[in-house]
């Protein structure tokens, strides 16, 4: 049975106090009209983000609602106290300049047992389908560098932009038959634009599929360069995949080796008949890590194993 996964963050929001929804423009998942306690952060207000996409034609702009946090910085909300049970960001963790940062943004405002829940493009279904995957030394160096612009990743967004048959994005089921969109002279000229003007120019700064993910939220986690770890995360469906992050996720699940086999078998590349064994593997205990922290017993010894964990870091004489 397919997973609904806007319904499925629908039903992690059911029960919160505070939920912060980053960017949802015209397509809210949790929206203040269906009586969820939600805050809605955007680059713009209501009337400028309704004018921008009647312009582009978008027949749904009165889906749009009052934005709570008209910032590009999510960081801005710490100095409010504001904190939030639940984030959702549906197609924004693969546009931030700087993920390491938008990842310690959003602990700082979580509650101890809050979640964030981010839907993502699997690079293999949309226009980043010839782009490399993104790996952990490339967001550390953006982190390091403090980035705040896109400039050599807007000539890699045009350089490998593809599409299928037309489309932008298509399903896992669909043959691939790819056509470059940019030529040498649109790379050169959308790469010196991003550099030389005051504008933002937007684009894919990360490229991910589902195991690729998990493998650079772990590397991050184990490196000490965030504090989230993965609660959940879902197969692709269509050209997209889910996860859950929370401050309090457990640091057991697949090895280094396995995820790294796992993207091998998503990219088409190694052992195919023991990469997808270790893949149903890895599929099999992904499942039963989540119905361990969806159990009443979890909950209940949360505060044992927080004990637990500060104790591991008190040093010892």
């Amino acid at each position: 049975m397919r997973l609904d996964f806007r319904e499925h963050i629908r039903d992690l929001a059911r029960g919160k106090q505070s939920i912060l929804e980053i960017g949802p423009s015209h397509n809210p998942i949790v929206s203040k009209r269906d009586h969820y306690p939600v805050k809605i952060l955007d680059h713009a207000n209501r009337e400028d983000l309704v004018e921008k996409y009647l312009v582009y034609g978008v027949e749904t702009t009165h889906l749009i609602e009052e934005v709570d946090f008209v910032t590009t910085d999510i960081s801005s909300l710490k100095s409010s106290g504001v904190t939030f049970d639940l984030i959702v960001a549906s197609h924004v963790v693969e546009h931030t300049t700087d993920l390491i940062a938008f990842f310690n943004s959003c602990a700082d405002l979580l509650t101890p047992q809050g979640q964030i829940a981010v839907l993502v493009p699997d690079k293999r279904y949309c226009f980043d389908a010839l782009r490399p995957l993104t790996s952990p030394g490339a967001i550390i160096d953006a982190n390091l560098e403090s980035r705040k612009r896109h400039r050599g990743t807007v000539f890699d967004n045009y350089a490998y932009f593809c599409v299928n048959e037309d489309k932008t994005a298509w399903g896992v089921s669909d043959e691939f038959t790819p056509h470059l969109q940019h030529s040498d002279l649109d790379c050169i000229t959308a790469y010196s634009e991003a550099t030389r003007s005051e504008e933002y120019y937007d684009c894919h700064s990360w490229v991910f599929t589902p195991s690729s993910f998990q493998f650079l939220v772990r590397e991050l986690r184990s490196g000490t360069f965030i504090e989230l770890g993965i609660d959940e995360i879902q197969p692709t469906q269509g050209f997209e995949f889910l996860s859950v992050l929370s401050k309090d996720a457990g640091t057991t699940g697949p090895s280094k080796l396995d995820l790294l086999l796992a993207i091998q078998a998503e990219t088409g590349s190694g052992d195919h008949s023991e990469v997808e064994n270790l893949r149903a593997q890895l599929a099999e205990k992904t499942a039963e890590l989540t119905n361990i922290r969806a159990s009443r017993s979890w909950r209940i010894t949360q505060p044992l194993r927080g004990l637990t964990m500060a104790l591991r870091r008190t040093p010892r004489n």
